[in-house]
């Protein structure tokens, strides 16, 4: 029975995590949260999957140094609390140079540090630190997501009949957290080594169709005039040769109909 430490568990991404694994019989899951975190360092495991890394693009922004300590020197503290013999990392596709165009987005693109926001470079820091100090691992570039106990970002925001600060024109990717779960946790039990994945819904969808499929009205009262689309379109090649993966508009609509 193999002994997977879920760093996290009750955050986001984390719960769903938790959902998932709990019904695998030939697991033991130690949850682990900010409470019980100390209490149960030290443990070895057969997988840590580190799900706790800083999501705020604001406070990376404003607050550099406190991201830094929530995404480059957590990760450090992780890989020493819970040693195991593979280390799942979190990470972000904000470590991009370039978002809009997929073959800029291959995960074995070169990257230029100095060309990314605080957000990016910390979580290409992140990945640096688990690659240089785990004998073994896996890392997941996620893009952007929708599933039970969502707190913020664009779907929220039109849901929620709060304002806008992007342009309704712009396009991302969406996967339900579920399916992030179930995907990582494939890709996880093929026993790959040292490989890099990007997770993120096939094809993207924008602001202004999701509000047209939840039949809400877009509070644009914020959205400066000069404010431009962002169009992300990452590549999904290689995770594809390993699992399906719902196209963004599938999960958007599993969302708002559940």
């Amino acid at each position: 029975m193999k002994t997977v430490v879920l760093i996290g568990v009750d955050g986001f991404v984390g719960q769903a995590f938790y959902k998932f694994l709990s019904l695998k019989s030939d697991i033991h899951l130690i949850c682990i949260n900010r409470e019980n975190y100390y209490e149960q360092s030290g443990i070895f495991s057969s997988i840590v999957i580190d799900v706790a890394g800083s999501s705020s693009k604001y406070i990376a922004q404003h607050e550099p140094f406190e991201d830094f300590q929530r995404s480059a020197c957590h990760c450090l503290n992780v890989l020493k609390d819970y040693p195991s013999e593979k280390h799942v990392h979190i990470s972000s596709v904000d470590i991009y140079n370039s978002t809009d165009n997929q073959d800029k987005t291959k995960e074995s693109i070169d990257i230029n540090i100095n060309d990314l926001s605080n957000y990016g470079f910390h979580k290409k820091i992140s990945e640096e630190i688990v690659k240089y100090y785990s004998n073994d691992w896996l890392i997941f570039r996620l893009a952007g997501m929708v599933g039970q106990g969502i707190k913020k970002g664009p779907v929220y925001d039109i849901l929620n009949g709060l304002p806008l600060y992007i342009h309704p024109e712009s396009r991302y990717h969406f996967l339900n957290t579920a399916d992030v779960a179930k995907i990582i946790w494939t890709i996880i039990d093929l026993d790959l080594s040292k490989e890099v994945f990007n997770v993120n819904g096939q094809g993207n969808i924008s602001l202004k169709e999701i509000s047209e499929l939840a039949g809400i009205e877009m509070d644009l009262s914020k959205i400066n005039e000069n404010t431009l689309p962002r169009v992300l379109d990452i590549n999904v090649t290689k995770i594809l040769k390993y699992c399906n993966v719902p196209e963004s508009k599938d999960a958007i609509k599993q969302y708002l109909s559940s």
